[in-house]
């Protein structure tokens, strides 16, 4: 019994913090940006921007994997990696996204979506990304697999209906997800620019 309560615990932790419930409708829409770049060969993460080369948009993903593999040997590349993150939770409050500590030090932002309306995203930039670690290899540290949060929540006054059952603390991160390749969009801007982009109401430092 031990065994199997284990078993279905590691498979609620994968769901809830690994981005796996909804990766595929994430990427479906990602399709459409031409920097978007997907390939379990990261490991780490779940995809990258190439921020230095816009693909063609017959593109299949395995191809611009290759076609970035291909460049990096030929000329420097920027490349921004990031991870997708899922909550099955269904209770505005307790919306939490959970990474590790090694991730958290070398994605450049996340994507969080909810069981609880998937038609909307949430994307967060990750200020806490050390680049001094993409230095060294840090896999071996002791605080590699210590699990960190993404995002910031707190306990809801009114009723998880009121609003609309997704946290309110992420609104401000908050978009429908056929927005997400215009939000993109101004992160490469913004990275090619070194300036600020903005995307609707909101900015993106």
């Amino acid at each position: 019994m031990s065994g199997m309560l284990a078993s279905i615990e590691r498979t609620l932790s994968a769901l809830q913090g690994g981005g796996t419930i909804y990766g595929g409708d994430v990427f479906a829409v990602l399709r459409q940006s031409l920097y978007a770049v997907r390939a379990a060969q990261f490991g780490l993460v779940d995809g990258a921007l190439d921020c230095s080369y816009a693909c063609d948009p017959r593109m299949t993903f395995t191809d611009r994997l290759l076609r970035l593999t291909q460049r990096q040997h030929l000329e420097p590349c920027c490349v921004l990696p990031f991870d997708m993150k899922s909550s099955t939770d269904g209770q505005a409050g307790l919306q939490a996204y959970t990474t590790t500590q090694k991730q958290r030090n070398r994605a450049a932002f996340f994507v969080g979506i909810c069981a609880s309306d998937p038609t909307f995203i949430e994307l967060y930039p990750n200020y806490c990304q050390d680049s001094a670690v993409l230095q060294r290899d840090a896999a071996s540290t002791p605080d590699a697999k210590i699990k960190t949060v993404v995002n910031t929540t707190r306990t809801c006054r009114l009723p998880p209906s009121t609003y609309g059952w997704l946290d309110p603390c992420a609104s401000p991160y908050r978009m429908l997800i056929y927005m997400l390749p215009r939000a993109v969009e101004a992160i490469i801007a913004c990275v090619n620019s070194s300036s600020t982009a903005l995307e609707g109401r909101r900015t993106l430092d």
